[in-house]
């Protein structure tokens, strides 16, 4: 194998274990402003919050009798990966595919060519 081979292999090992080392990103406070009886099960009956966090959902416990464990708005819909794309910031190195990407918790937009890819939401105060 040449030496730029080896080079990408290693880059691609590095990446891919930062990838299982990071886990889920926990949703933001605009993913979970979701209606209470509009909420979709991500969990089951009794979770608790960090078993909930763990899966990439919603924890929310002060409502009786609807969903305390659900599955977060995309980062598209609350309007978060929605920017100039010259503004973008680069979430991750070498970052080729739209799971892993999300996984990370970033935003994935491969519409423009020569512009970042993988890039960190506009994070808003107010939903």
């Amino acid at each position: 194998m040449e030496p730029k081979g080896l080079w990408l292999l290693a880059i691609l090992l590095v990446f891919g274990l930062t990838t299982l080392i990071d886990g889920v990103e926990p949703p933001t406070k605009c993913q979970c402003a979701e209606k209470p009886n509009k909420r979709r099960e991500c969990g089951y009956p009794g979770i608790k919050a960090e078993e909930c966090h763990k899966r990439g959902c919603c924890f929310d416990a002060s409502v009786t009798g609807v969903r305390w464990c659900f599955k977060p708005f995309s980062k598209l819909a609350t309007g978060e990966c929605s920017m100039n794309v010259y503004d973008r910031k680069e979430c991750g190195f070498l970052i080729f595919s739209e799971k892993c990407c999300l996984k990370r918790g970033c935003c994935f937009d491969s519409s423009y060519p020569g512009v970042k890819r993988c890039f960190h939401p506009n994070i808003k105060n107010d939903c």
